[in-house]
């Protein structure tokens, strides 16, 4: 028990030989308190069911302390005749005794007990509520239902957790009303609590399930999708959905919804090709990666076009033509340096024009320098003199030494007679030796062509 007034040598010595009726007769010892406590101590860790009657004699010592090592020694040694004493024991004046009562009737688990156990949920003393509650989840039963969702209000933690704990155990659907509202209690292992005893409970927490996708805790959203998917039921897809759309999803939270929606199968494939369209790029993706991994075709082109736009294919995108090509352009302007980086890249196999005011305003103003030189090259390979002024402009103003020089090589390579001052002024304030060699290269280039254009005419 751990008491220090335990220890007794005389005890001690008749607990190493076994000495059961030895210690029975210093347990009946009126006048040493510390011999009658520390013989129930030791006759609770022989077990021995000869002890049982004298222990239970115990409970009704006259010290409060006997009367509890007692009760505690009587929850060691299972036997359905210490029941109704220990039900009297729970009634006891000492808090200690009524704890100790109530922890014994655990591991005996008579259902005789269940009334008065659901009666010490009431107890003034949180321990004695907190081994109820332990108890009730062995033995409670349909009975011990109302009591036990009235104990999830309990001021302290570790009564709240076992009462949770019991109605998990017990699985009644009434129960999904009180731990849905447990989901928004203040303090998070209560909401854990709760949305571990929905998902044990199934189905019928179907709805209880549901609202905990909403919650503000990631723990919470993560384990309510994982029940939701043993589940299965087709009436969670749109709030999957809805959890796959909140910026909030996140991490495991995420990895449950989309684990959730793949396993609705069927079900959760139109709601998906719908959320293709989505504002949000990151829910367009995962939305897609699903689909995905559902073995999902497009059906023509339309969802063919919405699926690449998601899953950002963006060299894929423009092979479509003009339907494929918009898209690629408003990719220009997303908050991603990647996703813009690619679309430069996938907008140089179309050589369209119509994609050249787009790519000139990203040479002219995107915050990244690498986006910039990308926008450059592939103005470059579409060759039009509308970007003329912006190649200019990025050689003798762009901060970046990579896109001065890459303005310079394409100017070089257009040939374009509008560029000599700008590389002739570009030689003499470059400071960069990259930037500075293509721009001298591009020049030279210039001047060779004109003079070639000369020598024709």
């Amino acid at each position: 028990m751990g008491m220090s007034d335990l220890f007794n040598p005389n005890v001690e010595r008749l607990k190493a030989k076994g000495d059961v009726k030895g210690l029975i007769k210093m347990l009946e010892n009126k006048r040493e308190r510390s011999a009658r406590l520390g013989a129930a101590d030791a006759l609770g860790d022989i077990g021995d069911a000869t002890a049982v009657k004298p222990l239970i004699q115990a409970l009704k010592d006259e010290n409060s302390d006997v009367r509890m090592v007692s009760a505690w020694a009587l929850g060691k040694i299972p036997d359905t005749a210490t029941v109704e004493p220990l039900i009297q024991a729970l009634k006891d004046e000492y808090r200690g005794v009524r704890s100790e009562a109530a922890r014994a009737l655990i591991d005996i688990r008579d259902t005789r007990a269940v009334e008065p156990l659901i009666q010490a949920l009431k107890d003034d003393h949180w321990e004695v509520r907190l081994h109820a509650a332990e108890a009730l989840k062995q033995i409670g039963g349909a009975t011990a239902v109302e009591p036990l969702m009235g104990a999830l209000k309990d001021e302290y933690d570790d009564v709240r957790t076992a009462a949770s704990e019991a109605l998990v155990k017990i699985g009644d659907a009434r129960t999904v009303e009180p731990l849905t509202q447990a989901l928004e209690h203040s303090l998070h292992h209560v909401q854990y609590e709760a949305v571990e005893a929905l998902a044990n409970i199934g189905k019928p927490a179907l709805e209880g399930l549901i609202q905990a996708l909403n919650s503000e805790d990631i723990v919470v959203r993560a384990r309510a999708a994982k029940a939701l998917a043993e589940i299965g039921d087709a009436r969670a897809v749109e709030p999957l959905i809805q959890a796959l759309k909140d910026k909030d999803c996140r991490d495991d939270a995420l990895l449950a919804v989309t684990n959730a929606l793949e396993r609705m199968g069927d079900a959760a494939v139109e709601p998906l090709i719908q959320t293709l369209k989505d504002e949000d790029s990151s829910v367009r993706w995962n939305a897609a990666t699903v689909l995905e991994n559902l073995d999902w075709e497009p059906r023509g082109d339309a969802e063919r076009l919405d699926y690449l736009v998601a899953m950002q294919r963006w060299d894929e995108l423009v092979t479509l033509g003009a339907p494929g090509l918009e898209p690629a352009i408003q990719a220009l302007n997303h908050e991603s340096r990647f996703i813009r980086l690619a679309a430069t890249h996938a907008l140089e196999q179309t050589r369209d024009a119509r994609a050249v005011e787009a790519l000139i305003r990203v040479l002219r103003d995107d915050e990244d320098w690498y986006v910039r030189m990308s926008a450059a090259h592939t103005l470059g390979e579409i060759r039009d003199e509308r970007a003329i002024e912006s190649f200019i402009q990025a050689l003798l103003e762009d901060e970046d030494s990579s896109v001065r020089g890459k303005a310079a090589m394409v100017l070089g390579k257009i040939g374009d007679e509008r560029a000599v001052e700008a590389l002739t002024q570009a030689l003499k304030k470059e400071k960069n030796e990259f930037a500075w060699d293509n721009a001298n290269e591009a020049l030279s280039k210039l001047k060779k062509k004109k003079n070639e254009d000369v020598k024709q005419e």
